[in-house]
């Protein structure tokens, strides 16, 4: 499933366009949250940006992104997007950042791991976020398969549920829900990030995947044990 070539964020990001049913699986977590004004942290190249931005009832999109190379072909691919007027992009560290703007909704995917001061990022986000606001987490679960490829790509950590609690501890929010998924997908990622070593990912492996093994093993989540996965979501609110 993986390849050595020379690797990087933003090739990782392209990659993963060619996995529309995990990305169609990840959108269906926030469909239902995505209304008024949307806070996105950590856009890439803007793979849900531009879905997000086609919902009649948010009204803007405010982005964040460090990664200057992930920047330029979001804006590259920002140029053809449908209601390109509700997208702010900002082009520096979210932990430093001063909003007066306050959200609907806020989220992230695949991106608090590479965040060395997590915990500043999340008392932002909930800073940000209208009373009753929503926020929704998606991270890479489990220590024990950290690898190559988690090396590869800059992640200080892989999470689990106690780390979680840590972070809101203190905060004006509630965790709603919080679960473990992609199961079997663990079992994969142990074998070619901690016993083959690889560091990053093939084209026509993840789109063979996304394809073949992806719906099966997601139709499967419902039947195997929650106390493990390669992923981990948090759904939170804000209360004030």
């Amino acid at each position: 499933m993986f390849s050595d070539d020379n690797f990087s964020i933003t090739e990782d990001q392209a990659i993963m366009r060619l996995a529309p049913n995990y990305n169609r699986a990840l959108y269906s977590y926030i469909a239902p949250f995505l209304k008024g004004a949307v806070l996105e942290v950590g856009s890439g190249i803007g793979n849900f940006t531009e879905k997000i931005i086609e919902v009649d009832e948010v009204t803007s999109v405010t982005c964040f992104e460090i990664d200057a190379s992930c920047c330029e072909r979001f804006k590259e691919n920002l140029s053809s997007f449908k209601n390109k007027s509700k997208v702010t992009l900002y082009e520096y560290n979210f932990n430093q950042s001063d909003l007066k703007e306050r959200f609907d909704f806020a989220f992230s995917f695949n991106v608090l791991e590479h965040i060395e001061d997590d915990r500043t990022t999340i008392i932002k986000i909930v800073k940000y976020l209208k009373s009753e606001g929503w926020l929704f987490l998606y991270l890479p679960a489990m220590q024990c398969l950290y690898g190559s490829i988690d090396k590869e790509l800059c992640h200080y950590r892989r999470y689990n549920k106690a780390m979680i609690r840590e972070l809101f501890c203190g905060l004006p929010a509630q965790i709603v829900d919080m679960e473990y998924s992609n199961s079997i997908e663990a079992l994969g990622w142990f074998y070619t990030n901690r016993i083959l070593k690889r560091k990053s990912q093939s084209r026509g492996m993840v789109s063979f995947y996304d394809k073949y093994i992806f719906p099966a093993a997601r139709a499967s989540e419902r039947y195997l044990p929650k106390f493990f996965g390669a992923n981990l979501f948090v759904l939170a609110r804000r209360k004030d």
